[in-house]
């Protein structure tokens, strides 16, 4: 059991000044104005010190946090994700894109899912990952799509395997050819994934065929 007192509670709509928290098996359970704090007798007690305390924050979409990008070595993944916690995110998806090919791809998913086994990776809610099958070579430079070939399932079946459940937004171009087998095999895997439209061009027809296997806009 947990007591956060002399903290300035964020609500809605207002602070509530010189407050406290009490926390049991991980909810709260009551809060206040300091002059209202019953018997703390049994609890661990934290004095904020006049700190703000609030809900988490939560990003389902970042590459990096600070200077810190999840697309290079392991430990400055680390560091990006302790950087998002310091800063009150709680709950976050490392982004990954199609800027990265097969096999850096799979590296980095690997990489964040080690991370995510421990104590400092408690805050990876998962992964959101542009693409691969995107349509980028009039929105941003050619040179940085590496998926621009046909859409094959020998090239992104080991992905979903890899990403398995803990992949929970995937971002596609519904108007890539065969765009709807790789919907269907992701959803397979993981029955739960959403679907997200980026860097597409694709007509509202398009995108309304994929909103049956959870297309999101």
């Amino acid at each position: 059991m947990l007591a956060i007192i002399n903290a300035d509670i964020i609500m809605p709509d207002h602070i509530i000044p010189d407050g406290y928290v009490i926390v049991e098996n991980d909810v709260i359970k009551d809060y206040g104005t300091m002059e209202q704090i019953g018997d703390l007798e049994g609890y661990d007690v934290l004095d904020a010190e006049g700190a703000f305390v609030g809900p988490g924050l939560i990003d389902i979409h970042t590459h990096a946090g600070g200077r810190n990008s999840f697309y290079y070595e392991p430990e400055e993944s680390e560091r990006a994700v302790k950087y998002m916690l310091e800063h009150g995110t709680t709950t976050m998806l490392p982004t990954l894109s199609h800027a990265l090919d097969k096999e850096r791809l799979l590296e980095k998913i690997r990489n964040i899912q080690a991370l995510m086994k421990k104590s400092e990776g408690a805050n990876i809610g998962g992964f959101y990952l542009e693409g691969p099958y995107l349509n980028s070579p009039s929105i941003s430079s050619p040179a940085k799509v590496k998926w621009r070939e046909a859409i094959r399932k020998e090239d992104y079946e080991p992905i979903i395997q890899q990403v398995g459940k803990d992949v929970r937004v995937w971002a596609v171009a519904p108007e890539r050819k065969g765009i709807e087998q790789f919907v269907l095999d992701a959803k397979a895997a993981n029955p739960t994934v959403k679907f997200a439209v980026a860097h597409s061009e694709a007509t509202p027809q398009q995108i309304e065929a994929l909103m049956p296997y959870g297309l999101c806009l």
